[in-house]
């Protein structure tokens, strides 16, 4: 028997882009089969697959094809529920044609043209070369006798496995010993027959010892039980054993299975680039889709991914087995019934989309979360003046803090962190400009909202106050991102902390210049951020202004912080602080020249920085707030506000 599955001209087709082709078409398509049918809530309705009511008459009712969703071009007749299918069973069974001619005229329909110019290894994206067809060698072929009831490879397979003399006959199997063996015990001979027709390889098993598998030399790998396929079958059925094809076929669903079990690639090294590529183009291309019911074990199903990849996500399923049952022979071994494979397993084959690939059903419970948090955390945590700022710390993301050198950005950050501490929000400084005494110095003074402790006692109690919310990454001058996220990560896992800060960039351990460096450390800031579902507080200080440009005068914009672009755009926000210095400079001259007449009448009023969003990805918003600074307190707050003790 020798098979080729071209088109009229010769040309190669591939099934599953022929069906998505009509797919992407489906009203054009249903209109052409169905003519006298018409479209209603999402659906085709047309009488039957004739298109005609039983009097001759159109009519529109029982046969049913979806245009819309995940089930577009499947159809169904609810007056005879066994006529149903995809799109290329509709072609068929509308214009009583078999499989591949309805392909041959889809095609045409369509305009598909087939890349045979392109070669094989170009078309599935993998670099090894087309195997050479070589023929097993003619005295071998000789080895392949029918197999004999009664034998003891006939027990083994009826008996024992369960399998019918049907499929036994159907996929040509046969018995014997292996021939370069002595010894060798009576065994099945499973033989390995292309798309062409030509045996490529026999596979001898010994009945009695799972460990005897024997195999011809010089043999070209191919799938087992191709000529056993109907011709008008568009799904490719694949199994990981020959034993669970022959089980498939008597379930009802003839299939193929890879000659020697589950394999996975790794690199460039496919174990399965042989079988695929020998009948990819006359073959295994001309299916609609490809169901994997391959073993459940976790070999299994990493070989089904990696296989899933080379043949196309998009166009195969996997059978997901009952617990306890590994393949097909075991499904039936277990006493399961043809009927539930059908009912269940077939009906609910899951569909091979990638891990990272989820539809919106699959975050519910995230989105409701969003519209409906269970408490305030999930909004974030909010800056200390006034409720009401459309501003939060949100877990998972980054805020870059920038500013002019000397316009109050480290205290205002640690006053922001100190301000957490009623929320017992825990954060680890990284100050990387300042020593640690000094920084613990200028939070423990917020914390007690005065410039200094009364006494020892009240310096203790300032301390064990920080001991509980702030931990210090002990370095002052450079360090590098790895060391700096390496001590982050134990911080966040043993402690708890969820506040991060660097503070600055410019003292971390990278050319500021660079912008694959940096770019490189922001998305590993942001891992880090997602992954522990914490918030990184980056100081990223700004250009000088060029004051004689307008547009740079006041607090710098985004654009106009020092190093990468990447810094802003990766960042999830961006605010800057500025501080009103023309305010101080008016007072400190009245307070030396004895007259403050020009400090009270324009100034006085005057807030002493201002807190702006630059950039916040959440919302968009760009709010603005000014602030007014108490400096035995150490406090930013609104006009008028009173600072508050927060070490208590």
């Amino acid at each position: 028997m020798r098979i080729q599955w071209l088109t009229n001209s010769g040309t190669k087709m591939d099934g599953a882009v022929i069906k998505q082709m009509l797919n992407n078409r489906i009203k054009e398509v249903c209109g052409h089969l169905l003519p006298n049918g018409k479209e209603s809530r999402g659906e085709w309705l047309a009488s039957n697959v004739n298109d005609i009511s039983s009097k001759g008459s159109a009519n529109t009712g029982s046969l049913r094809v979806a245009l819309l969703g995940d089930k577009v071009g499947m159809w169904i007749d609810h007056a005879d529920t066994s006529q149903n299918g995809d799109i290329i069973g509709l072609w068929m069974a509308c214009r009583k044609v078999d499989f591949r001619s309805a392909l041959r005229e889809a095609s045409d329909f369509v305009g598909y043209k087939s890349p045979k110019s392109v070669k094989f290894k170009q078309s599935i994206g993998h670099k090894t070369p087309t195997p050479k067809r070589e023929r097993l060698p003619e005295k071998e072929a000789d080895f392949l006798k029918p197999i004999e009831e009664g034998s003891r490879p006939w027990e083994w397979l009826t008996d024992e496995r369960g399998i019918s003399e049907e499929a036994i006959r159907a996929y040509g199997i046969g018995q014997g010993k292996y021939p370069y063996d002595k010894k060798s015990p009576l065994c099945v001979i499973f033989p390995f027959i292309d798309s062409m027709g030509e045996i490529q390889m026999l596979k001898w098993r010994d009945p009695d010892n799972k460990d005897y598998i024997r195999t011809t030399a010089k043999s070209n790998k191919v799938l087992f039980g191709i000529p056993a396929i109907p011709e008008n079958q568009s799904s490719m059925f694949l199994t990981e054993g020959e034993l669970d094809a022959l089980t498939m076929y008597d379930m009802g669903y003839p299939a193929v299975s890879v000659p020697f079990g589950a394999k996975v690639a790794n690199g460039d090294n496919d174990p399965n680039s042989e079988w695929i590529e020998h009948d990819y183009d006359n073959w295994i291309a001309l299916h609609t889709e490809i169901i994997f019911a391959g073993d459940s074990d976790e070999v299994g199903r990493a070989a089904t991914e990696s296989i899933a990849r080379r043949l196309g996500r998009d166009k195969c399923r996997m059978i997901n087995w009952p617990d306890g049952i590994k393949d097909a022979n075991e499904f039936i071994q277990k006493g399961f019934e043809s009927s539930e494979f059908t009912e269940t397993l077939l009906n609910e084959a899951s569909d091979m989309d990638p891990d990272s690939l989820k539809s919106a059903k699959d975050f519910r419970s995230e989105i409701w979360e969003c519209f409906f948090p269970s408490d305030d955390s999930k909004l974030g945590d909010p800056v200390p003046f006034g409720g009401d700022f459309p501003f939060r710390f949100r877990p998972g993301e980054i805020t870059v803090w920038t500013g002019y050198s000397k316009h109050g950005k480290t205290i205002l950050l640690n006053f922001m962190l100190v301000h957490l501490t009623q929320y017992n929000k825990r954060s680890c400084l990284c100050s990387l400009e300042m020593k640690p005494e000094k920084n613990l110095q200028a939070i423990i003074k917020m914390g007690l909202a005065k410039l200094k402790p009364s006494d020892e006692q009240e310096f203790d109690f300032g301390l064990n106050w920080a001991s509980n919310y702030f931990w210090i990454y002990d370095k002052v001058g450079t360090a590098t991102p790895e060391e700096v996220i390496e001590v982050f990560s134990y911080a966040a896992k043993k402690y708890g902390i969820t506040h991060f800060v660097i503070d600055s960039l410019m003292r971390l351990d990278i050319p500021e210049d660079e912008d694959g460096v940096i770019k490189h450390l922001m998305n590993r800031l942001c891992d880090f951020a997602t992954t522990y579902n914490v918030h990184v507080h980056l100081v990223a200080h700004s250009k000088k202004p060029d004051m004689k440009r307008p547009e740079t005068r006041g607090w710098p914009n985004k654009h106009m912080v020092r190093g990468s672009v990447h810094i802003t755009n990766i960042a999830h926000n961006v605010v800057v602080v500025w501080r009103n210095k023309a305010k101080e400079e008016s007072y400190y001259k009245g307070v030396n020249t004895g007259n403050m007449s020009v400090y009270d009448s324009e100034w006085k009023d005057k807030s002493d920085a201002t807190f702006a969003v630059l950039a916040q990805r959440e919302n968009g918003e760009e709010p603005v707030r000014n602030l007014w600074f108490h400096k035995e307190s150490q406090h930013y707050t609104g006009k008028g506000e009173l600072p508050i003790i927060y070490a208590k």
